[in-house]
């Protein structure tokens, strides 16, 4: 089986303002299910990694680096 990190990717398809919108509502509609709040911070950086502003690599190494500056205040 192969390694899924190893599997050439696509680029992703751009999306367009509505798929961007029913793609967020899907991920507040989850997390509402687990019982957690889709915050403004949430969403602002969902709605970054769907346009394409940034990677979902980078999402999460910026919100880390954010718990982490809070953590150690």
């Amino acid at each position: 089986m192969p390694i899924p990190s190893d599997i050439p990717r696509q680029p992703a398809r751009p999306l367009s303002p509505t798929d961007v919108e029913i793609e967020l509502a899907g991920i507040k509609a989850g997390l509402e299910m687990g019982g957690l709040e889709f915050t403004d911070l949430a969403e602002q950086t969902a709605r970054s990694v769907l346009i394409g502003e940034l990677t979902g690599e980078e999402a999460i190494a910026r919100n880390l680096a954010e718990l982490n500056r809070r953590l150690a205040q």
